[in-house]
């Protein structure tokens, strides 16, 4: 595999990616299932580009001993939303002007969902200063809403839960919970589509063909 982490993609889910394409690997005969979670992590340290994030979780340190895909992927989710919290706290404590300084001490993948809308002067801004970045920010915001990606289907073909792929499910078949998980994300999907009526597709019905929906 050779497979790199897309500019702000969230870590979870360039690893959800790679465990598609191991997979698919694997199927094919090109590596034994007994190696998956050693390549798999080997795979994420070199192509995630979150170096404090591998270093925080040593990542490096646990190729001889590798952890599960679920357990990977639940480490890398906590993270995820401990720097969602807190990137939440720092822009209400601080505000808009402040976090945009201070955001280069945050990692890469959070500068898409916590960007702040303007940019402020030193100066106390007027109510007309005022008025006008408001609606500058209006669209901005509207933007980066519309702008994120199509809902893709999180959860196992197998048994409907979430956090892990029908490759690697152990759990007994939940076609209840399936259909209902698959009817969520169409809704979803479909939400999605009106608001992205050019947005390419593509990448998601591959996703979909390779875990067999």
């Amino acid at each position: 595999m050779s497979t790199l982490q897309d500019s702000g993609e969230k870590p979870s889910i360039y690893l959800h990616r790679l465990q598609v394409a191991l997979s698919v690997t694997i199927k094919r005969g090109g590596i034994s299932p007994e190696k998956a979670d050693q390549h798999l992590l080997k795979q994420f340290c070199r192509g995630c580009w979150d170096n404090s994030l591998i270093a925080d979780l040593q990542l490096e340190q646990k190729k001889m001993n590798p952890p599960s895909f679920a357990e990977l992927l639940l480490l890398l989710r906590t993270e995820e939303d401990k720097c969602t919290a807190k990137a939440t706290r720092m822009k209400q404590h601080l505000g808009a002007s402040k976090q945009r300084v201070l955001s280069h001490s945050q990692r890469a993948w959070m500068s898409s969902e916590s960007e702040p809308d303007v940019e402020t002067t030193e100066t106390t801004p007027s109510q007309e200063q005022r008025k006008s970045s408001s609606a500058i920010s209006q669209p901005r915001t509207t933007t980066s809403k519309t702008q994120r990606g199509k809902p893709k289907p999180w959860y196992c073909f197998t048994c409907g839960e979430d956090g892990h792929i029908a490759s690697a499910c152990d759990n007994e078949p939940n076609s209840v919970l399936v259909t209902t998980k698959r009817k969520q994300l169409k809704e979803k999907q479909r939400l999605w589509e009106s608001q992205n009526p050019s947005a390419d597709q593509s990448p998601h019905m591959a996703f979909i063909q390779t875990n067999g929906l």
